[in-house]
């Protein structure tokens, strides 16, 4: 998450928390999982098929995760922004948002990386001690 210090105040602000309105109004859509990867893969200036390549999957999965007609699960969303070099709190928080909205539930999702916590015999260790934890919540949306 990147964050800023406001002209207004002096007090830092979160630039996500700001950006995903600007943005939802720039391209005339709620952000999703789809959304982002066409976002990136235009502005990267690559191919649906370079970008399966470097993703190990094929281009027609590709183009249909861009047209919002396959979704991912949290653990390939994960992957997939560690293979492109982003934070995979946003991947994931999207990939589970397409989720929440495709079931047509109105609520909205909140990813953040867990702190590190010792384990207890209630939790099982992680299947892979080298992905990051994650938290997640749901809110209401509240309509406008």
């Amino acid at each position: 998450m990147t964050t800023g210090i406001s002209a207004k105040n002096g007090k830092q602000r979160s630039g996500a928390r700001l950006a995903r309105p600007f943005l939802e109004k720039l391209i005339a859509e709620p952000m999703s999982f789809a959304c982002m990867l066409r976002s990136i893969r235009e502005c990267d200036e690559v191919s649906q098929a370079e970008l399966a390549r470097r993703l190990g999957i094929s281009r027609a999965h590709i183009c249909d995760i861009e047209k919002g007609r396959k979704f991912l699960g949290p653990e390939r969303a994960a992957n997939f922004a560690k293979v492109l070099g982003y934070s995979p709190e946003q991947f994931v928080r999207l990939a589970l948002q397409d989720q929440v909205y495709a079931a047509g539930l109105r609520m909205t999702v909140k990813v953040e990386a867990a702190e590190a916590k010792p384990q207890t015999k209630k939790c099982p260790p992680a299947a892979d001690p080298g992905q990051p934890q994650v938290d997640i919540s749901l809110r209401r949306s509240v309509p406008n």
